[in-house]
């Protein structure tokens, strides 16, 4: 979520706790719980989250195209040990 959202989300809770509409408010209440509950995580487990998803999975994406690559210039590899 970008900061524009969150500005007017906040905002909107605000005026929401003003005119009273505790629907909306528990609502954002929720959500933000959630949203925040991230930030509660040891870094070491987030940092390594964020490289197994993705960055491991990037380099894998890439070794599939540099592969389709080289197999679609005539390069075959066999076997498990050049895959």
């Amino acid at each position: 979520m970008n900061p524009d959202r969150h500005l007017n989300s906040h905002w909107d809770y605000y005026l929401d706790l003003v005119k009273g509409d505790m629907d909306d408010v528990e609502g954002h209440r929720q959500f933000y719980d959630e949203y925040n509950a991230v930030l509660d995580l040891p870094a070491e487990y987030y940092l390594d989250t964020i490289k197994i998803v993705f960055q491991n999975i990037a380099c894998q994406m890439a070794h599939g195209r540099a592969r389709a690559a080289r197999e679609a210039r005539g390069h075959h590899f066999g076997g498990a040990i050049h895959d």
